[in-house]
């Protein structure tokens, strides 16, 4: 069944709180309510997630992952049930925006993830019950693909896109559930699944989409951040990064933000600092 798609691009003027940036959480449900709990502290708090809330760490596997100092990166139950339940009803709210990461894309039209099962969207939609496997289905294909933040400076995006398109129009000719053709396709693809940026592709995309700043997800880092190119940061909320390093972006209002500008400890924070 196809079911009916948001905008890719979505503009948010937020100047009377702060603004918080998460990233991948694969199913872990304490480090949800760490940022959750973050997040209720401000009340005029604006959330925003690059996705990746599903599919997380099978039992057999999720000790075999470990930081270079032998700590363990994946060792927690795969809760995705329960996260997606609670995720829904916190966004119910208005103010928790998230992008789909290429594992909630796999459930609606794209490629079929393979990290700890064999199809791992077909994993999760079994513990489901069919009425909750429709809604999420519904939800993604609402969720934008690049949220902008004007007021803050800054692009959020799952992973590294790749900069060949003309402006905001192209964005919006991309469908989850197909079909797109080759252009809009490679930029699904890169948006959704590529690790890195080419040579000045993150300021090219940002001339194209607007923004001082690119912030994203969808690989790993231990330390729990790190510049991916000269003007983007790659954000490590969960997994992949150890425990003590898991980190968010928190920025406050009143001005736009340039990479060189964020601060740890201060812009940049962590979920059990």
């Amino acid at each position: 069944m196809r079911y009916p798609e948001g905008r890719k691009l979505r503009t948010i003027e937020h100047r009377d709180g702060p603004v918080l940036v998460s990233t991948d959480l694969h199913g872990n449900l304490d480090d949800f309510h760490r940022l959750r709990a973050i997040f209720e502290s401000a009340p005029r708090c604006l959330w925003v997630s690059v996705g990746d809330w599903v599919h997380g760490p099978a039992d057999e596997e999720r000790r075999d992952v470990a930081s270079d100092d032998g700590e363990p990166l994946y060792d927690y139950d795969d809760r995705s049930p329960e996260l997606l339940e609670e995720l829904f009803d916190l966004m119910d709210g208005g103010r928790v925006v998230s992008l789909p990461g290429n594992h909630e894309h796999a459930h609606v039209g794209g490629k079929r993830t393979r990290k700890f099962h064999d199809d791992e969207a077909a994993f999760l939609e079994s513990r489901l019950p069919a009425a909750r496997v429709e809604e999420l289905r519904k939800r993604f294909l609402s969720w934008p693909l690049f949220v902008r933040l004007p007021s803050q400076g800054v692009l959020v995006t799952h992973g590294a896109p790749m900069a060949e398109l003309d402006g905001p129009d192209d964005v919006e000719r991309v469908r989850y559930q197909g079909p797109n053709d080759a252009r809009s396709a490679r930029l699904l693809e890169s948006a959704l699944t590529n690790y890195g940026f080419l040579r000045d592709h993150d300021r090219m995309l940002l001339q194209k989409l607007g923004g001082e700043m690119i912030v994203h997800g969808h690989d790993r880092s231990e330390q729990g951040f790190e510049p991916s190119a000269e003007a983007a940061l790659l954000l490590c909320s969960s997994f992949g990064a150890k425990k003590s390093r898991k980190a968010f972006l928190w920025l406050e209002p009143g001005r736009t933000w340039r990479l060189g500008d964020l601060r740890e400890g201060r812009e940049i924070r962590f979920l059990y600092g």
